[in-house]
């Protein structure tokens, strides 16, 4: 029988996962590298298909018929190739996705008072939430908020999250621990 803990650490799993596959997709954003992969194809893509609500996909033997969002590649490609600080901020989106997705199932089964990880990580999610910055009420934070030698303290307040305060592999760091100690039950559920 699965635990909250379990599901909590099999999500973290599936955001790592996530994080890795869209970082190696990053790669065929230099242009050299999509044109080598598009050569391997008999058509090239210059699109890729988004799921809509308002538009759903249909498919018909195995072909799109309608729907769905059509990307343009090439024009994604350029637009980030134009502004090299897009690509950075681009591999920050997932790993910032993924606190807030963890941060939250946290927050639902009520970890934040028990250790100073899990306060560290409640902390990186509200900062995530307040547009990459910390941001913290009076007397905030109230408990000690670290992992290795990372220290959340007031004096953070305003300052940049991902990026300047932490990246994107500190944070799976992070999250590898919080994931084995949720799986070695470690942390107990609080209301």
């Amino acid at each position: 029988m699965s635990t909250i803990q379990d599901d909590i650490a099999d999500q973290i799993l599936l955001s790592k996962a996530s994080i890795a596959a869209l970082s190696v997709g990053s790669i065929l954003l230099v242009p050299q590298m999509f044109d080598a992969f598009n050569g391997m194809f008999p058509s090239p893509m210059t699109t890729f298909l988004v799921g809509r609500k308002s538009s759903p996909i249909r498919v018909e033997n195995d072909t799109v018929k309608s729907g769905g969002y059509n990307l343009n590649i090439p024009d994604s490609i350029k637009a980030l190739n134009g502004a090299p600080s897009f690509r950075l901020e681009m591999i920050r989106l997932p790993t910032a996705g993924a606190i807030l997705k963890i941060g939250d199932l946290l927050a639902k089964s009520g970890y934040f008072t028990k250790t100073p990880e899990l306060e560290f990580m409640r902390h990186l999610r509200n900062g995530i939430a307040h547009g990459n910055q910390f941001n913290f009420v009076p007397a905030e934070p109230r408990r000690p908020a670290s992992f290795e030698t990372f220290v959340i303290e007031n004096g953070l307040h305003g300052k940049t999250v991902l990026g300047d305060f932490i990246e994107s592999g500190d944070v799976l760091a992070l999250f590898d621990l919080l994931e084995s100690n949720l799986r070695l039950g470690l942390y107990t559920v609080g209301h």
